[in-house]
C-alpha cells in the first residue's frame, strides 16, 4: 500500500486519507472497504468523494448503501446525479440509504427523481415477493421526508399531488409532516385543510403534523382543532399551542379546563401553564380538586414547578390525597418550594405512623433538599429512630450531605455514644461525606467504638479523608474477604496513597477474588496512579473479562506511554480476548498518545502480516478521530 510518511495529525490527515482511498478502491475484502468508507464518513474526508460515487456501482449492495450514507453525510454536492441514478437500485435498502443522503444535501436537482421512487411500482424490481411491498412504503415514506428537507417549490407540489394518489390515506402522516418541514405557509395551509375531514385519523395526523408548525399561521389552525370533538385530535392541538405559546388564546384554554375527558383537561392544564406562566395559577389551583388523579397530580405538579410560595398551604393539603401519587407528587413540589411552613407539615407527616413507607421516603429525600436547619433535626430524629424503617434510616443518613459539615458534625456528635449500632455505622457513613476537621475528630472517636461494624465504617471514611489511621482495620477486612464494602475500601486507599495503603491495595490486584482485583484496579485509574502502571498491565493475562476491562480504562486515565505496546497487542488479539474490549482499548489509546495510537495503527495497515486486521486498524483510527473530535467540542 505504501504510506507516504507518518506525519499525520488530526484534523485535515491527508496521509491516511490517500491510504484510504487506495485501499478502498483497490482491495477486494468487503469487510475492510465497508469500514474504510465508515472511516472516511468519521474523518470528514471529502477528497474521498470521487471513491465513493464509484462505489455507488459497486457488485456489493452494501458497499453501495454504505457509500451512499457517507456521501449525504459529507453533504457532497457533485454526488447528487450519481445519488439520483442510486434511486434505480434494485436493492431497497441502498435506495434508501441514497435517499437520506439527498436528504442531508437538500438539492432540488434530486426532485424529479425522488418522485419517482415515490411511485411504488416503479421505486425498485419485485425480487422480494411479498415483502417488496412493506419496503416500498418504506421507500415512499423516506422520499416524503426528504422532499420536505428540500422544501423546494417543485418538492412541495410533488407532495401536495401525492395526497390525491388512491393510496395516500397510508402515508398522511409521513406527508403531512413532510409539508410541515418545508416551512411554506401554503404547505401549512394545505395540511390544515385536513383538519376538517370526516375521517377521525385523518384528523389526528393532521392535528399532529400541524402541532410541529413553527409558522405564526398555524396558531389559528391550531384554535379550531381545540374544538374538534375527538379528544386525540385536542391534545395534539394542544401539544402545538403550548410550543407557539403566546398566539394561544388564555380564554379558550381555561373553558377546556372543563373538558369530560380527564387527559384532556390534564394536557390543558400544562399547556395553559406554558403560555400564561404563574399569572394563570389562579386557573389551575382548582383542579386540586378534580375527581381524576391524573388531573390533581398535574395541578400538583404544575403548581410546584412555579416556585410560588403562594399556594403552599394547597400543596400541603395535597399531602392527604386517596391517591398516593398524588401524595408523592405533593411531597416533590413542597421540596421544591423551600418553604419553612411547607417543612413543617412534611415533618409532622413524616412523624404520621399510619403513612406508607414509600411515602415517607420521598419526605426525607425533599426534606435534605430544602436544606433548612429545621430539616436537619427532622433527618437526624429518623437516622436515630431505632424502629424506624431501615431504609428511610439509610436515606435519612444520605440526605445530610446537603448540610454543611460543621452543621452536621454538630448533630450527629451526641449520637456517637448512642446505644443503637447501627445510628452510630449511619454517623460514620454521613461524615464520609462531609470534608473537615470536626468530621475527622469524630471518625477518629469511632475507631474506640466496641462494635467492629462501626469502626470499620469509620476506617472507611477516614481513608476517604486521607487518613491512615484506620488502616489495620482496613487491612483485617480485606483479609477478612469483606466483599460488601470492597469498593469503598480500595478508594480509601487509593486515597491516602502512602507506602503501605499502595502495598495493600497492590495485594489486592492479585487477590483470589476477581472483585477484589477489579475493584482495586478500578481504584487505582480513578486515582491516576502511574507509579502502579505495570502492575495494572499485568492484569491484562487475567481470567476474568470484566478485569481486564478495567486494567484497560484505568490504564487510559493513568495516561502512561509505557502501556502503549501492550494495548497494542491487547487489541489485536482478538481470539484471545474478545472484541468486546476493543472499544475501551482504542478509548485508553487515544487518551494516552492520539498521535502515537495513530501512528502504530498505521505501521499495522503496511504489515501484510496482519492483513486480517487491517479493518480492525481502520476502525480504531476513525475512532480515535471521534474521541478527539468529541473532547475538543
Amino acid at each position: 500500500m505504501g504510506v507516504a510518511g507518518r506525519d499525520f495529525h488530526f484534523p485535515g490527515g491527508e496521509q491516511i486519507v490517500e491510504s484510504f482511498i487506495e485501499m478502498m478502491v483497490n482491495n477486494d475484502d468487503g469487510r475492510l472497504r465497508s469500514t474504510i468508507i465508515k472511516a472516511i464518513g468519521t474523518i470528514k474526508a471529502c477528497r474521498a468523494e470521487s471513491a465513493l460515487i464509484q462505489c455507488l456501482n459497486d457488485p456489493d449492495p452494501d458497499i453501495r448503501s454504505d457509500a451512499a450514507r457517507v456521501l449525504g453525510n459529507l453533504g457532497c454536492a457533485d454526488a447528487v446525479s450519481p445519488l439520483v441514478a442510486a434511486l434505480r437500485d434494485t436493492e431497497p435498502d441502498v435506495i434508501i440509504s441514497a435517499l437520506g443522503a439527498l436528504s442531508i444535501i437538500g438539492d432540488s436537482r434530486a426532485v424529479e427523481a425522488i418522485a419517482e421512487a415515490m411511485d411504488s411500482k416503479t421505486s425498485f424490481q419485485y425480487q422480494m415477493g411479498e415483502l417488496a411491498g412493506d419496503f416500498a412504503w418504506d421507500i415512499r415514506e423516506k422520499a416524503a421526508e426528504v422532499l420536505g428537507r428540500i422544501a423546494s417549490p417543485a418538492a412541495i407540489a410533488v407532495l401536495s399531488e401525492m395526497l390525491k394518489d388512491d393510496d395516500a390515506d397510508m402515508m398522511y402522516g409521513g406527508l403531512f409532516r413532510a409539508l410541515i418541514c418545508t416551512g411554506n405557509p401554503n404547505a401549512l395551509e394545505t395540511v390544515a385543510s385536513y383538519l376538517k375531514d370526516a375521517d377521525v385519523q385523518t384528523r389526528r395526523k393532521a392535528a399532529k403534523a400541524v402541532a410541529i408548525s413553527r409558522l405564526p399561521q398555524a396558531a389559528e389552525f391550531l384554535k379550531q382543532a381545540l374544538l374538534d370533538e375527538d379528544n386525540i385530535v385536542r391534545i395534539h392541538a394542544l401539544e402545538g399551542v403550548g410550543s407557539l405559546k403566546g398566539a394561544a388564546d388564555i380564554v379558550t384554554l381555561t373553558l377546556m379546563l372543563h373538558c369530560p375527558d380527564a387527559q384532556v383537561r390534564a394536557k390543558t392544564a400544562e399547556t395553559l401553564f406554558k403560555v400564561g406562566g404563574k399569572a394563570v395559577l389562579k386557573h389551575i389551583v382548582p383542579l386540586l380538586d378534580d375527581a381524576s388523579a391524573q388531573v390533581r397530580g398535574k395541578a400538583v405538579e404544575i403548581i410546584g414547578s412555579s416556585a410560588s410560595l403562594e399556594y403552599s398551604d394547597k400543596l400541603v393539603e395535597a399531602l392527604d390525597d386517596s391517591d398516593e401519587s398524588v401524595r408523592g407528587e405533593a411531597v416533590i413540589s413542597l421540596g421544591k418550594t423551600g418553604d419553612s411552613k411547607a417543612m413543617d407539615s412534611l415533618v409532622a407527616q413524616l412523624r404520621n405512623k399510619n403513612k406508607t413507607r414509600a411515602f415517607k421516603d420521598g419526605i426525607v429525600i425533599a426534606l435534605g433538599k430544602m436544606s433548612l436547619p429545621g430539616a436537619l433535626d427532622a433527618l437526624w430524629d429518623v437516622l436515630n429512630d431505632a424502629e424506624a424503617d431501615a431504609n428511610t434510616r439509610r436515606l435519612a443518613a444520605q440526605s445530610m450531605r446537603y448540610f454543611e459539615c460543621g452543621q452536621v458534625a454538630g448533630k450527629v456528635r451526641a449520637g456517637i455514644s448512642s446505644e443503637d449500632e447501627y445510628t452510630r455505622q449511619s454517623i460514620a457513613k454521613v461524615l464520609r461525606l462531609h470534608k473537615c476537621q470536626e468530621s475527622v475528630d469524630l471518625l477518629l472517636s469511632q475507631l474506640r467504638d466496641q462494635s467492629d461494624a462501626v469502626k470499620q465504617e469509620a476506617s472507611i471514611s477516614l481513608a476517604m479523608h486521607g487518613r491512615d489511621e484506620g488502616l489495620e482495620v482496613l487491612r483485617s477486612m480485606i483479609a477478612a474477604n469483606n466483599m460488601e464494602n470492597i469498593g469503598e475500601i480500595c478508594n480509601g486507599l487509593a486515597i491516602i496513597n502512602n507506602h503501605s495503603s499502595m502495598t495493600l491495595l497492590k495485594r489486592c490486584l492479585k487477590h483470589g477474588d476477581a472483585a477484589f482485583r477489579r475493584a482495586s484496579v478500578k481504584a487505582l485509574g480513578r486515582k491516576i496512579c502511574g507509579a502502579e502502571c505495570q502492575a495494572v498491565m499485568e492484569l491484562f493475562k487475567d481470567e476474568d473479562g470484566e478485569v481486564r476491562r478495567e486494567a484497560v480504562i484505568a490504564l487510559g486515565n493513568i495516561g502512561d506511554g509505557k502501556a502503549l505496546p501492550d494495548l497494542f497487542g491487547l487489541l489485536f488479539d482478538m481470539e484471545g480476548h474478545g472484541q468486546y474490549l476493543r472499544k475501551d482499548i482504542v478509548e485508553a489509546l487515544g487518551k494516552i498518545s492520539p498521535a502515537k495510537a495513530v501512528d502504530s495503527l498505521l505501521l499495522a495497515l503496511e504489515d501484510e502480516k496482519m492483513r486480517n486486521h487491517h479493518w480492525l486498524a481502520v476502525e480504531s483510527i476513525a475512532d480515535i478521530h471521534r474521541q478527539m473530535e468529541s473532547s475538543q467540542a
